[in-house]
């Protein structure tokens, strides 16, 4: 597969991840019956993210 541009975005400017990912954990929440999350989830959500990225990122899954 050829790419004729290929865009980084690290600082956030073309694409707002953390509104895209407040908006996937709130439909999450509501997609499996839970009321809407609140900030008292984001805590341990971030932990949990944070471990899992670092699994991934060392090949830990396929």
């Amino acid at each position: 597969m050829n790419y004729e541009i290929i865009l980084f975005d690290i600082d956030g400017t073309l694409f707002d991840f953390g509104k895209s990912e407040e908006n996937a954990f709130q439909k999450a929440f509501l997609e499996f019956g839970f009321p809407a999350a609140t900030e008292d989830y984001r805590p341990r959500y971030k932990e949990i993210s944070k471990v899992l990225s670092g699994e991934l990122e060392q090949g830990q899954w396929e």
